[in-house]
């Protein structure tokens, strides 16, 4: 698989759906397009636009695309952080080879829907899940309203052991109400999509968050992992023992403090964010990620958001020399930091260093994980 890589990346503002994916697709058109990947605000009617998307499949250059993407309530580009917006990457067939699976009723059986879509984009690709070594990465989005992701994760992980994976969890602006994911011009909500690539060109796949661990440590006394609810920490209940580790005075929650002082579980010397959603009205603390009892949980405080996005970026550059492009899952609760912070337009620079596209997400994933308050990224070198 020698050949060019060839990227494109497209954006337009909300508008009538036909004129404004006609307006992205004229951006990202390309000869031999293998690959459109797209993310829109949920404030678009779906269905009108993968009915769009599909009569752009007519295009002697989009035939043989395969078409994927996600509802979200921001999008970013090499323009910045932007709702009410459609957002589109193409890749050109010489850069790769793509398989596709789709896996339903994830709220039922998530581990067989996962196991039944690496399998697809396996088949796809003329082998199978066992085989798929360090030519080979995927990408998964996911029902961000499912509150299954760990398990999805899970089924991909045993299904395709050695596979390096990252993704992100559909949004819907911020309503956490129903969130859609589009494959091949249908629309589909408690499912998943995972796009398994192999390519030739250098990849990396970069995991960051700018949080430190303090010595504060909270451990799941009860909890109901099901419903990602903690009830007490400590043998005390959740809320109150949570303000008390924070140094907050009050009870009343708001999403600054949890954005400020999410919960980090320790794996391997790394700490993974486990973050706050709200309180809840029986006392319970819900979160974005599933959390079991007897669980060790270390309070975090903010770092450095532009610091550490750059290391990303130089981490990125160590292992691959020039970056040629990138896929970004950024959690909503990273860009409110920003936003509080005032540097989203310089965290946007910085990730402008080569053509990008992506969204904020409800949760990301990244290897054998689900985890919170986090930026990942697939990036792409040269040949």
């Amino acid at each position: 698989m020698g050949g060019n890589f060839g990227v494109k990346v497209g954006h337009a503002e909300f508008g009538q759906e036909e004129k404004t994916v006609t307006s992205v697709i004229e951006q990202i058109k390309q000869e031999n397009t293998r690959l459109v990947l797209y993310f829109c605000s949920s404030q678009f009617d779906q269905a009108k636009i993968a009915k769009a998307f599909q009569g752009a499949s007519r295009d002697p250059c989009l035939a043989s695309a395969i078409f994927a993407g996600c509802t979200t309530g921001v999008v970013i580009t090499s323009r910045g952080f932007q709702s009410n917006s459609l957002a589109a990457m193409s890749f050109n067939s010489d850069s790769m080879k793509v398989g596709i699976g789709l896996g339903k009723n994830i709220d039922k059986d998530p581990i067989s829907a996962a196991r039944v879509a690496v399998t697809e984009a396996a088949r796809q690709l003329d082998t199978t899940p066992d085989q798929l070594d360090d030519k080979y990465v995927g990408i998964v989005l996911i029902d961000g309203t499912s509150e299954v992701e760990e398990f999805v994760i899970m089924g991909i992980t045993k299904t395709a052991r050695r596979l390096k994976t990252v993704g992100g969890s559909a949004g819907d602006d911020y309503s956490f109400n129903k969130v859609f994911l589009h494959l091949n011009f249908e629309i589909f909500s408690n499912a998943l999509i995972f796009i398994l690539i192999k390519t030739n060109t250098p990849f990396a796949t970069i995991c960051t968050n700018n949080y430190l661990p303090t010595q504060k440590k909270l451990r799941v006394t009860k909890a109901d992992p099901e419903k990602r609810v903690v009830y007490e920490f400590n043998g005390r209940p959740a809320v109150s023992e949570y303000c008390r580790a924070i140094g907050s005075k009050t009870n009343n929650l708001n999403p600054e403090m949890f954005v400020t002082h999410p919960l980090g579980i320790n794996i391997g010397g790394n700490y993974y964010l486990r973050s706050p959603l709200r309180a809840e009205k029986d006392g319970g603390l819900k979160f974005f990620s599933r959390i079991t009892e007897n669980s060790r949980l270390t309070v975090m405080d903010p770092g450095n958001l532009i610091a550490e996005t750059g290391k990303a970026i130089d981490t990125a550059r160590d292992k691959l020399g020039k970056i040629s492009a990138m896929i970004v899952f950024n959690c909503l609760l990273r860009y409110i930091e920003s936003e509080v912070q005032r540097n989203t337009l310089e965290i946007s620079k910085m990730l402008s260093v080569a053509p990008v596209c992506g969204f904020n997400t409800y949760g990301e994933q990244y290897e054998g994980l689900h985890i919170n308050q986090t930026l990942t990224m697939l990036v792409f070198g040269e040949e």
